[in-house]
């Protein structure tokens, strides 16, 4: 889902939507460990980037915060290098 689709989802909608999908990811996770073969090994991964997609727009709303004030955060976070410029 895009996060663009994701923003325009109430607090509720966005909460049952990560509930869904962490459940679909336990399942995925239970059949790989069991050995039972699973359709789309690359599921996996997607549901984990859609989760924390989901997420971040989630605790973004609760705090408020701007796109622009995530992405700095993000590259703050992800290049401790950066330093910002204001203005």
């Amino acid at each position: 889902m895009k996060t663009a689709e994701l923003r325009e989802l109430g607090a509720e909608e966005l909460a049952k939507k990560i509930a869904a999908a962490k459940a679909e990811l336990q399942a995925l996770k239970l059949k790989h460990a069991s050995k039972v073969e699973v359709e789309k090994p690359g599921r996996m991964r997607l549901m984990r980037r859609d989760i924390a997609r989901m997420l971040t727009v989630q605790n973004a709303a609760k705090k408020e915060a701007t796109r622009a004030q995530v992405s700095l955060a993000w590259m703050l976070h992800k290049y401790p290098n950066v330093v910002p410029i204001p203005g």
